[in-house]
């Protein structure tokens, strides 16, 4: 009976013990997601390594050890804050901007270091600060006009602040400001102003053109009159010019033929003459009377032969 006893005791402290050990083993391991790193802190000491920066899987750090997680994807951060223009005018802002740790085991050290887990809440405070700072530099009137002037100095300060703390900053958005409805409606008046200026330039600019396209276009109109009417009297010219080259020409035969005929027929100036006149009296169809003088030599023939 003594035995069994001892027996029984003996296999029951065996499996307290194993049972012990293995969950003393499983509780020495520590696991980290894939987007996860992370720093080994031993509950022990009281103590974090900071000589090795642990990437995701599972991990056998030991009894008393554990992971302080980090996230390595990218993490975005929205601000609402208040801050003042150079001239002291209050803005309203929103904003946005994008941020990632560097995953280096002294770099994610130094930042738990200084802010534990609380680094989140450090980069929203360290922004904001920055942005009023920026902010601060620029008037009221380049709010409406400048915008990406100022979102370019916004992102460009919010950039070099977080870079100093082991995060790099991917983007930075002005989603929206705002400021006392006032002087936005005093804006609002300048560039519907502006906007009329611009309109009643663009319409006389408008009028000029077309008054210099009508001008241009009469200049036109006129340059081809002249040139039709330049043609038109060219044209006339050749045409009587042809006309008279013509009469010339029929004068000139004319006159070699009564030039011949007159010494062919042996006649004189006057019996030429005659001859002509008679000709030219025969040669019309239409009854009519002519009150042409008679030469002299006609009816001095007729006179001899009576």
């Amino acid at each position: 009976m003594p035995e069994t006893w001892m027996v029984a005791s003996g296999a029951t402290c065996f499996c307290i013990l194993l049972i012990v050990s293995i969950i003393l083993i499983a509780v020495s391991y520590s696991t980290l997601e894939p987007n996860q790193v992370g720093l080994d802190c031993n509950g022990n000491t009281k103590t974090i390594d900071s000589s090795q920066l642990y990437k995701g899987g599972r991990y056998f750090l030991g009894l008393g050890h554990s992971f302080i997680k980090f996230p390595t994807n990218v993490q975005e951060t929205d601000l609402s804050l208040v801050a003042r223009s150079r001239d002291g005018m209050s803005v309203q802002l929103s904003c946005s901007f994008q941020w990632q740790l560097v995953s280096e085991a002294s770099s994610i050290f130094d930042l738990y270091s200084f802010f534990e887990e609380e680094y989140p809440k450090a980069f929203e405070k360290i922004a904001k600060d920055e942005i009023r700072n920026v902010a601060a530099r620029f008037s009221s009137f380049q709010f409406f006009y400048n915008r990406s002037d100022i979102t370019r100095a916004m992102g460009t300060g919010l950039t070099e602040s977080i870079d100093k703390l082991g995060a790099s900053v991917s983007g930075f958005q002005l989603l929206n400001y705002n400021l006392p409805a006032s002087f936005a409606a005093a804006i609002q008046a300048t560039q519907e102003t502006g906007q009329q200026i611009t309109r009643v330039t663009e319409e006389q600019t408008k009028t000029r053109i077309n008054a210099e396209q009508q001008v241009a276009t009469a200049r036109q109109d006129a340059e081809i009159l002249v040139v039709q009417a330049t043609a038109a009297g060219d044209a006339f010219v050749l045409e009587k010019t042809a006309e008279r080259d013509a009469i010339l020409v029929t004068l000139d035969n004319e006159r070699a033929i009564y030039k011949n005929m007159k010494t062919t027929l042996n006649l004189t100036t006057e019996q030429l003459l005659t001859l002509i006149w008679l000709s030219s009296i025969q040669s019309t169809d239409a009854p009519q009377m002519l009150n042409v003088p008679a030469p002299n030599g006609v009816f001095a023939s007729a006179s001899a032969s009576n």
